[in-house]
């Protein structure tokens, strides 16, 4: 078995903006802070982290630290999720 792949990334979302959408990638729930699904013949979870905020003067935009961590996967199959990922947490159209 070789060691899990992991990515970080810190979202702009408040928690509840990024569980609406987290069906779409199509993860079960483990805990309050952790889903995870098959991918291939290895896993991906999901961990998310304590929701926070990024002042920029004046303006307040919501901060959520997500770890995505692959076990057992194919680079292509990670590669893919990513992509996945990323489309559906896109905003703005770009």
């Amino acid at each position: 078995m070789a060691d899990p792949v992991r990515f970080h990334r810190v979202m702009g979302f408040t928690r509840s903006e990024f569980l609406r959408l987290l069906p779409l990638l199509e993860l079960s729930p483990r805990d309050g802070r952790s889903h995870a699904g098959p991918l291939g013949r290895g896993e991906v979870t999901l961990r998310m982290g304590e929701q926070g905020e990024r002042r920029l003067g004046s303006f307040v935009l919501p901060e959520l630290p997500v770890e995505l961590e692959f076990r057992d996967c194919e680079e292509g199959e990670v590669e893919a999720f990513l992509r996945r990922f990323d489309r559906v947490y896109q905003r703005g159209g770009g």
